[in-house]
């Protein structure tokens, strides 16, 4: 129990920090997740495919792409949104009148653990990674779906509305990418 400025008093365990590094883990997850999945190349998806289960559930969410990020983005931002509250609880419990300090604390800790270092492993082991993470992936995928649904729609009126047409990007290799593969190679 803690004492506040205000004379009132917050209480604060273990639990809470127990719940900060879980939610740190969670948004390292996501991050990484999504470099992860998003980097791989048709010969890594090829190669995942081949090798059991997990590899063949990772091609099955990547041929819904879009419904994959906006699951990601949904568990990355979730999990950034609740870490903020709960650090603001701790900041508030230790410095009142002084909230701007979750800002000092919160923002370096987000960026260092929760994008930086998970995409620079996720994109180095982007296989291994892909294997890990498939099926809590593919959990959430299920539970969040009618969310995602509503989501989806939402973005695709707001993506028209800029003159975005649905079908647009196109995964196939370019003739130019795969010159420079074969430059590459010839290397």
């Amino acid at each position: 129990m803690i004492a506040t400025a205000s004379g009132g008093t917050l209480e604060i365990g273990l639990g809470t920090y127990g719940l900060l590094l879980f939610l740190l883990a969670c948004s390292f997850f996501f991050s990484g997740s999504e470099t992860a999945l998003f980097s791989l190349q048709k010969m890594d998806r090829s190669a995942l495919a081949k090798q059991g289960r997990a590899g063949q559930q990772t091609n099955q969410l990547l041929q819904r792409k879009q419904s994959l990020i906006t699951t990601i983005l949904m568990g990355n931002e979730s999990a950034n949104v609740a870490l903020a509250t709960v650090s603001a609880a701790l900041v508030a419990a230790r410095w009142e009148a002084y909230p701007w300090v979750n800002i000092l604390l919160i923002t370096p800790v987000l960026v260092l653990f929760s994008e930086i270092t998970p995409k620079v492993l996720a994109f180095r082991f982007n296989r291994i990674w892909a294997r890990w993470a498939v099926w809590p992936l593919t959990v959430l995928f299920v539970l969040v779906s009618p969310l995602r649904g509503l989501l989806n729609i939402v973005v695709l009126g707001a993506a028209r509305l800029f003159g975005a047409r649905p079908g647009e990007a196109d995964d196939e290799m370019e003739e130019e990418e795969l010159l420079v593969y074969l430059d590459q190679g010839a290397e």
